[in-house]
């Protein structure tokens, strides 16, 4: 089984090797929930440069041959167009919020599919039936593709993810090097009937990462989204996070570096939720979120240190003594 992850080297024109970190994302430091809220923390855990929220722009390759089935032979009739549109939607599943999305599909031209839209429950069903609708037709031209991307703009820090099956008739050297000229990360991802080669140098010129998929295409909702160790473009090669009753869970990230946490069910007085997280260059990040629990009548629950304890304990039987006496 291929499901190689080719780390790509940044080329001259990309930006120097960022700071790693870890960051949690929902709630904010020091919110307040009534005791017994139960909420689910986010976060995320880069070793990429980041501008604010996760800008990300998809290309998808619905050239003719997207139209073949690659896993027939085991019993999944789906297009390989259906199955990489299909998992860039449970992508956008696992990312949070506020992440600013935008696809662009190409064949012989290339054309937005929607540009710069922000994710919520209210755009996600609309993002999902507009990636459905798509289908194969025409040629492959990479050029085209990595154009529109560039005339939709790119900042600093903006992810880029390209997806394709074929091979390029046009160039993509200038297109990609731009892109990283300008900050962004273009990262891509090789289906079955790709130039593996092809991919992983547009990777290279990109500043980004190359999955290969060629043998693999099966995982390729693992890859995207973290699952089974399937991978990131972040360096991020470990994360855990104490809960605030001492449990440590390890949050699967996606390949993005977000993460979700379990429900958990907040406690009275202080939370203290602590992030670590390790990259490929071996050094390691770490973050703390504190949550007040609320008695929920307006006055937040302070646990009081144990020598406040004693000392209350004690006034309480110097009383009980006086009372007997008298």
């Amino acid at each position: 089984m291929r499901s190689t992850i080719i780390a790509a080297a940044a080329s001259l024109l990309a930006a120097p090797a960022p700071a790693q970190s870890v960051d949690f994302t929902f709630p904010s430091d020091g919110s307040s929930f009534d005791v017994g809220s139960t909420i689910s923390v986010t976060g995320t855990a880069t070793g990429a440069t980041t501008a604010g929220d996760l800008d990300l722009t998809v290309f998808i390759d619905t050239s003719f041959s997207t139209s073949l089935r690659p896993l027939a032979g085991e019993g999944d009739s789906r297009q390989l167009v259906d199955i990489t549109t299909q998992a860039i939607t449970q992508l956008f599943g696992t990312l949070s919020d506020g992440t600013t999305v935008s696809a662009i599909e190409f064949n012989s031209r290339a054309t937005n599919v929607f540009e710069d839209l922000i994710l919520s429950a209210t755009t996600r069903p609309g993002i999902a039936s507009q990636l459905a609708a798509l289908f194969p037709n025409g040629g492959t031209d990479f050029s085209a593709a990595l154009q529109q991307g560039i005339d939709n703009g790119v900042a600093t820090g903006d992810q880029f993810l390209f997806f394709s099956d074929g091979q390029t008739g046009g160039s993509f050297q200038t297109e990609a090097e731009a892109i990283a000229a300008a900050g962004g990360i273009l990262n891509t991802v090789g289906l079955p009937g790709t130039d593996v080669d092809v991919l992983a140098a547009i990777a290279t010129a990109g500043g980004g990462t190359f999955f290969d998929l060629t043998d693999d295409v099966g995982r390729i909702v693992d890859i995207l989204t973290g699952v089974d160790g399937g991978g990131n473009v972040v360096g991020l090669s470990g994360l855990t996070v104490t809960l605030p009753d001492g449990t440590t869970v390890s949050p699967t990230a996606n390949a993005f570096g977000q993460f979700t946490l379990p429900g958990f069910t907040i406690g009275a007085g202080e939370n203290l939720f602590l992030a670590e997280a390790s990259f490929d260059d071996g050094s390691i990040a770490t973050a703390s979120l504190r949550i007040t629990g609320d008695d929920g009548g307006g006055s937040t629950v302070i646990p009081l240190p144990a020598t406040a304890w004693m000392l209350l304990a004690g006034v309480a039987a110097l009383g009980g003594l006086r009372r007997r006496r008298g």
